[in-house]
C-alpha cells in the first residue's frame, strides 16, 4: 500500500521520477556495453547472448566429483564455449554441462576461468570439448528433467 501511495502524485513528479530511473538504467547499460566495443577481446569466435538454465556436474578426468549437481544460468554461447553464472566457485577442471533443448543435451567441457562477480555469484568460462551420452550419467540424466520448462517444482 505504501508504494502505491508514494508513486501517486502529479504528472510532472511522476515524469521526473521516470527520467531519473531511465538515466540510472542507461548508465548501467552504457557501462556494461562498452566492453563490446573495446578491441582487447582476443576471442576468435564472437559469443552470442544465450540465457538458459543449465545443470553442471563438476568432474576431474572423467570422474564425477562427490558434490551435488549445480543449477545455474548461461550468459552467452559460441561454437565451442559457454559462459555460465553459478552460485559457487568451481574448483574442478572439467564439468558435464546439461542444457535442455527438446530434451537434455550432455556436453563435456574444460573450466577455463572462474571469476567472482559479487553478490555470491561467479562467472565460469567453459570450453566445450564433446557431446557425451546421458546414459553414462544416469543420476544426472534423471535430475536433468528439472531443466525442462514443463517441470513443476513441488
Amino acid at each position: 500500500m505504501f508504494s502505491l501511495l508514494r508513486r501517486r502524485g502529479d504528472a510532472f513528479h511522476q515524469r521526473q521520477k521516470k527520467q531519473e530511473l531511465w538515466k540510472c538504467v542507461r548508465r548501467i547499460l552504457d557501462r556494461n556495453s562498452i566492453a563490446e566495443l573495446l578491441p582487447d577481446d582476443d576471442r576468435a569466435v564472437k559469443r552470442l547472448p544465450f540465457c538458459s538454465p543449465i545443470m553442471l556436474q563438476p568432474c576431474n578426468e572423467d570422474q564425477l566429483a562427490e558434490c551435488e549437481p549445480i543449477l545455474a544460468l548461461t550468459k552467452d554461447l559460441c561454437d565451442d564455449g559457454v559462459a555460465i553464472v553459478v552460485p559457487q566457485a568451481l574448483e574442478q577442471s572439467q564439468v558435464i554441462c546439461v542444457i535442455w533443448q527438446s530434451g537434455p543435451i550432455f556436453l563435456l567441457g574444460d573450466v577455463r576461468q572462474c571469476h567472482y562477480l559479487g553478490g555470491g555469484f561467479w562467472k565460469v568460462g567453459v570450453q566445450l570439448a564433446e557431446v557425451v551420452s546421458g546414459d553414462e550419467y544416469p543420476t544426472l540424466q534423471a535430475l536433468s528433467k528439472q531443466l525442462s520448462p514443463e517441470f513443476e517444482w513441488v
